[in-house]
């Protein structure tokens, strides 16, 4: 029972972070599948050699402090780097979320569309729109930073476009399809969707491209 219970703690020790220092004591039989990390070995009975470990210990633990990244975890290097469970996982996490934003987009455009043929009719003729831009798929892709796209010109654009369509629900709950706000912001609204969509479709292809090298 003692040593499943070790086991279980190296296991979850090595899932989360490098720099384990496994010691154990000499004579232990070390099972094959952590005998090829390096392990110091202690000696109960041998005051001498244990002066070593002891020097040896003191050195392994500056060496991690000198190198807090340096890998030496089988658990990480096994569920981490291109290729691996862990990272087909995260693509297809990223994809369902880039698929997400493209159907806020659309949504979104369609809300737009619907402004502005409604702002063209006399003012007692225009209905109340009752729908409102949608911003929870590109406020967590904002939150998360789930895609690696550079920061200035993905991350910032995004922004700017989540708080374009916060405005246009400020506007519409306001109840100012009559205010002046909408015809003149109506190019830059206009663009801001096109240019994000354009944005997230080539981070799409950049994220497929990655799932699948090309020889």
């Amino acid at each position: 029972m003692e040593i499943q219970t070790f086991f279980w703690e190296l296991g979850v020790r090595q899932s989360f972070k490098h720099g384990t220092i496994t010691i154990a004591a000499d004579g232990t039989r070390i099972p094959f599948d952590i005998s090829v990390k390096g392990i110091l070995f202690y000696y109960p009975k041998n005051h001498i050699k244990n002066t070593e470990f002891a020097e040896k210990f003191k050195r392994a633990i500056q060496d991690i402090l000198s190198n807090p990244d340096l890998p030496d975890s089988h658990v990480l290097e096994a569920i981490s780097g291109r290729g691996t469970l862990y990272e087909i996982i995260r693509q297809e996490e990223a994809k369902r979320r880039i698929d997400a934003i493209i159907t806020e987009i659309n949504f979104n455009r369609k809300v737009v569309d619907r402004i502005y043929l409604t702002v063209k009719k006399p003012t007692t003729e225009r209905p109340y729109i009752t729908a409102r831009c949608r911003t929870s798929a590109v406020e967590l892709l904002v939150t998360n930073r789930c895609l690696d796209e550079p920061y200035r010109s993905f991350y910032y654009f995004a922004e700017d476009y989540c708080n374009w369509m916060k405005s246009i629900n400020e506007e519409l709950a306001r109840g100012m399809l009559s205010h002046p706000w909408f015809e003149s912001n109506k190019k830059t609204i206009h663009k801001i969707l096109k240019d994000y969509e354009k944005k997230i479709y080539v981070a799409k292809e950049n994220l497929e491209g990655l799932a699948q090298p090309k020889d």
